[in-house]
């Protein structure tokens, strides 16, 4: 069975040598469902300086006027610099407008950051800028309205009893099934290998999370909220306690990062890792009613290298169908080699991003 090479020799209980017992047949040949674009490195020399994407400039009366006066009920989420709202032009186009929040210290740098990586960077699996609103004080960045909501909003549907519809411009929201989420950990490996690996300067995100993974209405996903993102050619900013300035979001941050405030490609596999926790258990990343351990790495960590260890904390959603079992070893090894302790030993986003890798194995 291919894993990634993290060093780990052969345990007689590993998961290689044990197969579920709940599973039904696994499914022949491909799976089903919606592909996402894969990540495919370039084949010839990317400039230096990618060329700008024109942006349409929206007035604020245009987006005041869409967004029913920036309705409350309006609100889909919260972005690093202010609220998203679901807005519809004149022309019929349904939008999401992030308003920068002149309240929050660092809104107008993380805006900027956005809209001036979004101008220049451009991959199906990241998320698309419209155009901005620079208009007196008023600041706003237009976006593709991703119809699926976010991917943490997914995983919360499976706990309803009836399928959930958050806003009118949502499609209904089902519970997320097996398919559905390895292709979204596909899209999104594939938005962060874009990031990493052929974005010029080379980009980290510094904030990946399931509330920053969005989907569309074929659940196909796209990597959104660059605020915190910086060049990887920066070097990180030392603080004499950085505990009071570390950015990202608590049970994402990588130990290294959380040890010495350093953030590398490898800090984001670290969170892309926890990531496809919460895809396969449907659990939040933090939890302090968790009995184990409120860390839901700290919790799952331990369950990783048996498949029979691991399906007792699978989303029980998934467990309605027929799992590949070749799938979900994979899964699990990729999982585990993301977030090992040592970054150096993590894997590469362009390794995580490969659909063979994970989506279409074919069963044996």
């Amino acid at each position: 069975m291919p894993c990634f090479g993290n060093g780990r020799t052969k345990d007689p209980h590993s998961c290689e040598d044990h197969r579920p017992t709940c599973r039904g047949p696994a499914p022949q040949g491909r799976l089903p469902g919606p592909r996402p674009a894969p990540y495919v490195p370039a084949q010839h020399p990317r400039p230096d300086q990618p060329q700008r994407q024109s942006l349409q400039r929206f007035t604020y009366g245009e987006l005041h006027a869409a967004t029913y006066g920036f309705s409350e009920r309006r609100v889909v989420g919260e972005g690093g610099f202010g609220y998203v709202y679901w807005g519809r032009l004149r022309s019929g186009v349904h939008v999401a407008v992030k308003r920068l929040d002149r309240r929050g210290q660092q809104g107008d740098r993380e805006f900027n950051v956005e809209v001036d990586m979004l101008t220049r960077l451009h991959h199906p699996n990241l998320i698309t800028l419209l155009g901005v609103c620079v208009e007196d004080d008023h600041r706003a960045a237009v976006f593709q309205l991703m119809h699926g909501g976010c991917l943490r909003g997914a995983l919360d549907a499976g706990m309803a009893t009836e399928p959930v519809t958050s806003t009118a411009h949502f499609l209904p929201r089902h519970p997320l099934c097996w398919t559905a989420r390895l292709n979204a950990a596909v899209g999104a490996a594939a938005g962060l290998a874009f990031l990493h690996e052929e974005a010029r300067p080379s980009i980290l995100h510094r904030d990946v999370k399931s509330t920053n993974i969005l989907l569309d209405e074929a659940d196909c996903a796209c990597i959104g909220d660059l605020g915190l993102a910086r060049s990887a050619a920066v070097a990180p900013h030392r603080h004499g306690s950085h505990a009071e300035t570390l950015n990202g979001t608590f049970g994402y941050l990588a130990p290294e990062y959380m040890l010495n405030g350093q953030h590398s490609h490898k800090s984001d596999v670290y969170a892309f890792g926890v990531v496809l926790l919460e895809l396969l258990t449907g659990q939040q990343p933090v939890d302090p009613m968790r009995r184990s351990a409120p860390s839901l790495v700290q919790h799952m960590l331990p369950h990783l290298c048996s498949i029979d260890r691991a399906q007792a904390h699978l989303d029980p959603v998934i467990c309605r169908e027929p799992i590949s079992v070749p799938q979900l070893v994979i899964f699990l090894d990729i999982t585990a080699a993301c977030l090992l302790e040592r970054p150096q030993n993590r894997p590469t986003m362009t390794t995580a991003a490969q659909p063979q890798h994970v989506t279409y194995t074919a069963a044996s």
